[in-house]
């Protein structure tokens, strides 16, 4: 070290201090000491270990303390001038420490100062020892103006950056710092601006803050853009959520309750990753009107008025002194104070919960405004509160009329509630609670009624006594009132008991519920010691009860419980423990048997565990293995079946499926959370189910059921019917959680009854389907769609009705009307449907499943169309034919049928005048043609009844036809639609020549003359004979037409009543025998006697009709021999193919020189439009496609 210098003037250079924890090497000047000094220092190093600041800490003693962050610094490394003039400063150098570095730079000149500091990084954690915090760098320039004597404020203004911050683990960056701080004794303001640009975020906040005279003056804006708080390991409600929105406030005051303005939240947008809320405004405001205190809050999703004399503090506290004040000892009640400053009215209106489900996943929706209105006071010790809740849903429960009402009249405090809830099938359950609470007493009354055919209400009375015991513990004494309780048609009696209770301790005096033999008894102590119990004895109490106060609905279990059930260690550890007995076990409403179940408690897992076997008749068992975990809202029960019923089928498949007698073997799982339970596993079943829509039952044998979450599933499993037809089933049946039931179940039919309803009920047909094909079940809970396409087979029939259930019962098909009295037979056709279908369906039932079908089918003549025209009578019509029929059936709409339907071969069973019976056969070729309203389809069909040995006589067309006895052909020609018809009559003979035809048709004038000679051959077997202009012969043969219409009126009952005796002898679908008794031209004197019969062979390609008989002549008195046949062999199954052969009788029929005709020929027929048609050649595969569908 060396000196030099003058009187005034001093330089030191290359001073040099070494130790062991100690370096320094400076140099400088001093000069002008003696007035004003000024000196500068260059300090080419300063080095202190941490060990050497302590060292200079201990030497200064008490006289100087070094901060403790100077010594966290650790070893501390300076180089950089300072100097010095007067009371000036000004220093600037790099400080190196052991917590990092540092540019530093400081300056004062007179009253103001300025600053500088620049870090690329220093652990300011360590420094501050705050584990918080850890590294900063920044640059930050700092200028003011330091307070004086004079009253000039303490003025700091700083700016600048931070590059990088550490907090709570997570790096800031890009912070930047713009202020104004002014301090002046007590007062103080900041103004100024703070701004976050963080890959995580993006902060803005500016504004003013001032304290002046203990007022605080807040006004101050706050913008933020994708704030994460996650990320940045800030705390926050919302993990992961973005926030975006606006924050501005200003407010004055000494404190909250002083103080006034306005605090306004706008624009924000909390994203989450189940959903985004959003909220436009939320406005608070607050202050003073005159003298009252007030708080106003406006916002999206309700409103909030306070008004009065408040204290934000002690508003909760308010509304515990007035239950204090009535109950002192009341068990967790916070302790009453003396405030008596609140004073006020609330009024609240909440109109959307979203806010609430989306931020707190508070599980509420609201469906409509919940409102609070009332008053506090405090003073008086006075409540009147109301709240209301009209339609809710919590933890997607639905509730409604929610209503809470709490007063205090004299020294009464009173509570009134109610509320309703709501099922899954709208159902309500309405609960209702009267309270009120004195002199350390409380009485409450509850109240429930589930308001259905099948009542479950009642109430519970209760009086409590709260007390303090010697040791000063509050408890509580429960006096429980006799009450009743009515579930379905049984009384149940709650017994007067006692229930004392104080921290940690119960004690339970025989509270009992009761129904002659059946009862609930609970007795004992509860505490924290395994040696203290709750006994709960169970004699035939039905399970179903407890679970419906429990509100468990996930599966539905029934039965009469017999058994004990002990609770211990209630307030510690709870352990429980059951053995019972459940008579007429049910799951889901299906028979189980008798359940033998043991149950215990897990504490540690909070679960109950079930070991359990329900044993019904005929060996069959049920073995439940598993648990129910409230805890962990799970359930997993391991079912072993063997021979078990499958009854509770029906409560998943009930839209489809009844009457299930069936069994299954195997082993399932029910498994899930609780509000989310499944069944795996895989059953083996046998036994017989009823499909409702179908009115079929089928039989399982050993059929596969597989089970996986949410499906049920059946792969290629065989049914029969009651025949033993087969068909084959795969599909899925499909459900959410055993909820939400649809289903997807497809049959390929062999032969199988399909179908098989026996009358109309409220729908207009009905019949019995054997087929040969494919049938869809598809649907849901309400809803069942059938799609079947397939073949008829022997056996089938469809029955409808032409025309409404009304205007069957009131309208004919066809209306006969009586002959003048001329005797002149008039017949006249009504085809009407004068019934009003629009009004039958729209008096349709209320049908609470959708049924539609879907048709499409391949009609043959194996099925018979029965149309039922005449229900008081029995007439009706049975077609069979072939087509391709599509129809749609829905039971509240309409039935609609498309296609064409070629008459094969048919027969009308007509009734005329209530009397006499007739049956037409329908003729081949005949076509009914449907395009949607089968009451609009086009008809064209023909048929026939033959009249055998009518005699030509009573037509009066010469003596040379008068022993002639002919067949007459009635013809009924059936055309238009069923909704309005047109029938035609007309005659053909068939065996007699051109020229006679032309004879007999001249002398029928017109088509009533014709319709007359019809219903007079149906009515009595003759034609009727016109009357002549002589009066005295007229009377003559009158009598004498008279005679003779008589005894073929009643040859021609006697042959119908034989027909009737024969048909149900026979009975038989192939073969036809009757009988027919007909008069001649002298009545029963040349009659002739007949047996007819026909059948159909070899698959109907195979037609016989014959008939053999014989006829007297009184005249000659001679007899003939009647014998005819005809046999059709139909090469081609329509009939366009076919071979003939025949005998006739001549001699019955008209004079020729033989007795008989005998033929063979070819019948061949083709349907075409023009001579082309007709002649042109098909093409080879046209052929081969014809020929194979014949040979079908």
């Amino acid at each position: 070290m060396s000196f030099s210098g003058t009187s005034t003037f001093i330089r030191v250079k290359d001073i040099g201090i070494t130790g062991k924890d100690f370096i320094l090497n400076t140099n400088g000047s001093l000069s002008n000491w003696q007035s004003k000094p000024k000196w500068v220092a260059t300090v080419q190093q300063l080095q202190v270990s941490a060990n050497g600041i302590k060292m200079i800490a201990e030497i200064l003693g008490t006289k100087f303390n070094v901060p403790s962050e100077i010594t966290r610094l650790g070893n501390i490394l300076f180089q950089g001038s300072l100097g010095g003039y007067g009371q000036d400063l000004a220093l600037k150098g790099i400080l190196k420490t052991g917590q990092g570095n540092a540019n530093v730079a400081l300056g004062k000149h007179r009253d103001n100062f300025s600053g500088r500091l620049e870090t690329t990084g220093i652990n300011i954690g360590n420094i501050l020892n705050n584990n918080k915090l850890g590294i900063l760098a920044s640059e930050i320039n700092i200028d003011g103006k330091l307070p004086t004597k004079g009253g000039s404020p303490l003025l700091m203004i700083a700016k600048g950056s931070v590059s990088r911050l550490d907090y709570n683990q997570y790096s800031f960056h890009n912070i930047h710092i713009d202020g104004r701080f002014v301090q002046a004794h007590d007062n103080m303001q900041f103004n100024g601006l703070l701004n976050i640009d963080d890959p995580n975020g993006q902060v803005s906040l500016r504004g003013n803050l001032s304290k002046v005279k203990q007022v605080l003056t807040a006004r101050l804006e706050a913008h933020t853009t994708d704030l994460n708080l996650t990320a940045m390991h800030l705390p926050s409600p919302w993990s992961q959520a973005l926030i975006t929105g606006k924050l501005s406030s200003n407010i004055v005051g000494k404190s909250l309750n002083t103080a006034t303005g306005q605090l306004v939240l706008s624009d924000l947008n909390i994203s989450k990753s189940n959903g985004d809320f959003l909220l436009n405004e939320l406005r608070v405001n607050t202050g003073y009107r005159g003298k009252v205190h007030y708080m106003d809050l406006t916002s999206d999703f309700g409103t909030l008025a306070i008004q009065g004399n408040f204290d934000y503090t002690t508003l909760y506290q308010s509304l515990t002194n007035q239950i204090g004040s009535k109950l002192p000892t009341l068990p967790g009640l916070p302790k009453v104070t003396n405030s008596k400053y609140n004073n006020f009215t609330v009024n609240t209106s909440l109109y959307n919960s979203e806010w609430l489900k989306t931020l707190f996943n508070i599980p509420l929706e609201l469906k409509d405004t919940i409102s609070l209105r009332g008053a506090i006071n405090d003073v008086d010790k006075k409540v009147n509160l109301t709240c209301h809740i009209p339609d809710f849903i919590y933890a997607d429960k639905q509730y409604e009329d929610a209503l809470l009402e709490v007063t205090t009249p004299g020294d009464t405090l009173k509570a009134a509630a109610k509320l309703k809830m709501i099922d899954d099938k709208g159902n309500g359950f309405y609960w209702y609670l009267q309270s009120h609470a004195a002199d350390n007493k409380l009485g409450a009354t509850l109240s429930w009624d589930n308001n259905r055919k099948k009542p479950f209400k009642g109430q519970l009375s209760t009086e409590t006594d709260f007390f303090r015991t010697e040791s000063g513990v509050s408890s509580a004494h429960v006096n429980i009132h006799p009450s009743s309780i009515l579930v379905g048609d049984t009384t149940w009696y709650v017994q007067p008991s006692d229930i004392i209770y104080s921290k940690n301790h119960l004690t339970v005096d025989h509270f009992e519920i009761s129904h002659n033999k059946q009862h609930v008894i609970i007795s004992g102590m509860a505490t924290k010691s395994s040696d203290d119990s709750l006994m709960v004895d169970l004699q035939d109490v039905n399970i179903s009860y407890i679970l419906n106060l429990i509100n468990f609905h996930a599966v539905e279990f029934s039965g009469l419980a017999t058994g004990t059930a002990y609770v211990a260690s209630v307030f510690e550890t709870p352990k429980a423990h059951a053995d019972l007995r459940v008579n007429d076990f049910r799951f889901e409403n299906g028979r189980m048997g008798t359940l033998f179940a043991h149950v215990n408690y897990h504490h540690q897992e909070g679960q109950i565990n079930i070991n359990a076997q329900a044993l019904d008749e005929a060996d069959k068992r049920t073995d439940i293995n598993g648990y129910i975990s409230p805890k962990k809202n799970y359930i997993d029960l391991g079912i072993t079946a063997n021979q078990t019923r499958l009854e509770f089928l029906e409560s998943f498949c009930g839209t489809f499926m009844n009457n299930i007698t069936a069994t299954a073997d195997g082993k399932v799982r029910l498994v899930g959370p609780l509000n989310n339970i499944n069944l795996t596993g895989q059953l083996v079943a046998s036994g017989n189910v009823h499909l409702i829509s179908l009115n079929t039952d089928y039989t399982l044998k050993r059929d596969t059921v597989t089970l996986i979450p949410d499906h049920i599933i059946l792969k290629r499993d065989t049914i029969y019917d009651r025949n033993g037809n087969i068909g084959i089933v795969h599909g899925t049946i499909n459900h959410e959680h055993l909820t939400n039931l649809t289903y997807n179940i497809n049959v390929d039919a062999r032969n199988l009854l399909a179908y098989d309803t026996h009358e109309f009920g409220g729908n207009t047909f009905y019949g019995t389907a054997y087929t040969t094909g494919t049938c869809s079940i598809t649907g849901r809970s309400g809803e069942v769609v059938i799609d079947v396409n397939a073949t008829p087979e022997k056996g089938s029939q469809i029955v409808y009705n032409v025309a409404s259930p009304a205007a069957i019962s009131s309208q004919e098909f066809i209306n006969w009307s009586d002959r003048d009295s001329m005797m002149s037979d008039t017949l006249r056709l009504l085809a009407t449907r004068t019934a009003d279908i629009q009004e039958n369906e729209n008096n349709t039932p209320d049908i609470p499943t959708d049924i539609r079908i879907k048709f499409l089918i391949n009609m043959t003549p194996d099925a018979t169309i029965r149309l039922i025209m005449d229900q008081q009578t029995g007439d009706y019509i049975d077609l069979k034919g072939t087509g391709g029929i599509s129809a749609t059936y829905y039971n509240k709409g309409s039935f609609d049928m498309f296609g064409n339907y070629v008459v094969s071969d048919g027969i009308y069973k007509l009734t005329i005048q209530n009397v006499i019976k007739k049956d037409f056969t329908f003729q081949q070729g005949g076509t009914i043609s449907f395009g949607g309203d089968p009451y609009a389809a086009r008809l064209n069909l023909n048929a026939l009844y033959p009249v055998v040995g009518v005699s030509l006589s009573d037509l009066k067309i010469g003596r040379s036809f008068s022993t002639n006895n002919i067949r007459v052909n009635c013809l009924m020609n059936i055309s238009g639609t069923p909704s309005s018809p047109k029938v035609d009559f007309t005659l053909d003979l068939p065996t007699v020549s051109s020229d006679v035809k032309q004879m007999v048709f001249s002398i029928i004038n017109g088509e009533e003359e014709m319709k007359q000679q019809v219903l007079y051959l149906l009515a009595v077997g003759r034609f009727y004979t016109q009357g002549s202009n002589n009066a005295s012969s007229e009377l003559a043969e009158q009598h004498s037409q008279t005679s003779l219409a008589m005894q073929s009126l009643l040859s021609g009952t006697l042959s119908q009543q034989l027909n009737n005796v024969l048909k149900n002898v026979v009975n038989s679908s192939n073969w036809n025998f009757g009988a027919n008794i007909s008069t001649g031209d002298e009545g029963l004197n040349n009659a002739e006697y007949e047996g007819l019969f026909s059948g159909q062979l070899l698959n109907n390609r195979l037609l016989f009709n014959g008939q053999v008989g014989y006829r007297d002549n009184a005249s000659t008195a001679t007899s003939s021999f009647i014998g005819d046949f005809d046999l059709r062999y139909l090469i081609f199954p329509n009939g366009n193919f076919a071979i003939r052969v025949y005998n006739q009788t001549n001699d019955r029929y008209f004079i020729k020189n033989t007795l008989n005709t005998q033929g063979v020929g070819i019948i061949l027929k083709k349907d075409f439009n023009n001579w082309r048609d007709l002649f042109r050649s098909r093409g080879k595969k046209k052929q081969k496609r014809e020929a194979n569908k014949n040979t079908q």
